[in-house]
């Protein structure tokens, strides 16, 4: 019994051996961004260097719960009232 093989596969197979050159180029391309020498202390001065991350990117985080409630409307809030004693 043969084994499955997919449409995928088919197809870079049967490409391959009609364009042989690609191979070549898949090797360069890959060169070009992968075989490549790292600069470790690079790296290690990138990872210093580099800001904090909100836990959640997407959303702001919630502002802190004050103790005044004078302090928590900002000072040219339209909807601003002063505490009453």
């Amino acid at each position: 019994m043969a084994m499955y093989e997919s449409d995928v596969t088919k197809f870079v197979r049967d490409l391959l051996e009609k364009q042989p050159e690609l191979k070549e180029l898949q090797r360069k391309n890959r060169a070009t961004w992968w075989d490549k020498q790292l600069d470790f202390d690079q790296l290690k001065r990138n990872e210093v260097s580099a800001a904090p991350k909100a836990p959640y990117a997407y959303f702001p985080l919630p502002e802190p719960a004050q103790s005044d409630a004078a302090s928590a409307a900002p000072a040219g809030d339209v909807g601003a009232t002063a505490p009453t004693k």
